[in-house]
């Protein structure tokens, strides 16, 4: 199948149109999951904090063992952090599969259309040529 430089174009022009279009819905299942991840990390603070509070209450109750207790629980709780992680949009993901076949595609039509205009001038010299002599 032979493609014209402009019907190449607008090939390329289809296909990057389809990537931003499909961009748009991998924005809001983003923002969803950064909310997400903020909610649980507003549950979690608010469970340290309780956490936090009994252990305060049970150290100031007087008993010496009680209050080395709730030192020794507060200095050995390890309290695990939320970080998002990295969401690769989908469009991002077709863009990084398709941009090298893509290109290539394109620098060889490109190839294909200066290989032929430098044969019709090459062409064009040679019957020039034959003509003067």
């Amino acid at each position: 199948m032979i493609m014209t430089m402009s019907s190449a174009f607008k090939a390329l022009a289809a296909v990057a149109l389809v990537g931003m279009l499909s961009a748009c819905g991998a924005n809001q299942a983003r923002d969803d999951y950064y909310q997400s991840v903020a909610a649980a990390a507003q549950a979690q603070a608010a469970q340290s904090e309780a956490r936090y509070r009994a252990l305060a209450t049970v150290a100031n109750s007087g008993d010496p063992g009680a209050a080395t207790a709730a030192t020794m629980a507060i200095a050995l709780t390890a309290t695990p952090t939320i970080t998002p992680q990295y969401i690769e949009s989908e469009a991002l993901s077709w863009g990084k599969a398709l941009a090298m076949p893509v290109a290539t595609l394109g620098g060889l039509f490109i190839q294909a259309d200066v290989a032929k205009n430098a044969s019709n001038n090459a062409k064009d010299v040679q019957l020039a040529s034959y003509a003067s002599n």
